[in-house]
């Protein structure tokens, strides 16, 4: 703030949507796919700008199933927000 006081924050990157996840939404989080770049994005050696070629489309193996609508209200934070429902 401007007093100079940190607040803890984070934020939630964001890529294209990899082919697995293309027909849910055109976008998905960035996930880091190795120790190696979990490590780079962590450290302070790498200047930010040469991170980005690590900040792709996570093709690994993900699972996608229908869940109930509560999980887009961010006052609601229960283990139903993620339980798979029957269509």
């Amino acid at each position: 703030d401007d007093r100079g006081t940190r607040k803890p924050s984070f934020c939630i990157i964001t890529v294209a949507a990899s082919r697995q996840i293309q027909n849910i939404h055109p976008r998905m989080p960035a996930i880091l796919p190795d120790t190696r770049s979990m490590d780079r994005w962590m450290g302070t050696a790498s200047p930010p700008a040469s991170l980005i070629d690590i900040l792709k489309p996570y093709e690994g193996r993900l699972e996608a199933f229908p869940v109930s609508t509560i999980v887009n209200s961010p006052k609601i934070d229960l283990p139903e927000c993620i339980k798979r429902i029957t269509l």
